[in-house]
């Protein structure tokens, strides 16, 4: 097992917001990038984070399956980046879920996305009526 610092969350340091500018989320839907939030790294320093720090693991295993255990906005940081897509977040990753991808060489293939069927033995299942249900989502800023 291994620790890689640059596999961190990305960056945030909590801002002042006037209650009369936009939310976080509202500003985050109108441009799909972190540093359209106040207080966030850059979008683009992150994704190269992220991307060199799976690559030089890549690298440095050629040939061989590994496993990286990050978090969501690593995820879609590196899937992003490989894929192409210019969101920051195009999907929510859900906690322990599993995402699965190709290798060979600049050549990536998607295996899985988000797959959560080895939690299925473990689930209770929908909550009942009327129940309440937590979810985090690091965008509680503004």
């Amino acid at each position: 097992m291994l620790c890689v610092p640059a596999l961190r969350e990305i960056e945030f340091t909590p801002q002042y917001c006037d209650e009369r500018e936009a939310s976080a989320a509202d500003l985050f839907a109108e441009t799909p990038r972190w540093d359209a939030i106040p207080g966030f790294a850059s979008s683009k320093a992150f994704r190269r984070r992220a991307l060199q720090a799976i690559e030089a693991l890549l690298a440095a295993h050629q040939g061989r399956r590994i496993v990286v255990v990050t978090h969501a906005s690593v995820i879609n940081a590196y899937l992003s980046a490989v894929l192409s897509i210019p969101r920051d977040v195009f999907f929510a990753p859900e906690h322990t879920s599993i995402t699965a991808l190709h290798c060979l060489g600049d050549l990536y293939a998607v295996r899985s996305l988000n797959d959560t069927s080895h939690l299925q033995a473990h689930w209770p299942g929908p909550p009942e009526a009327g129940a309440l249900t937590a979810c985090s989502w690091p965008l509680t800023t503004c």
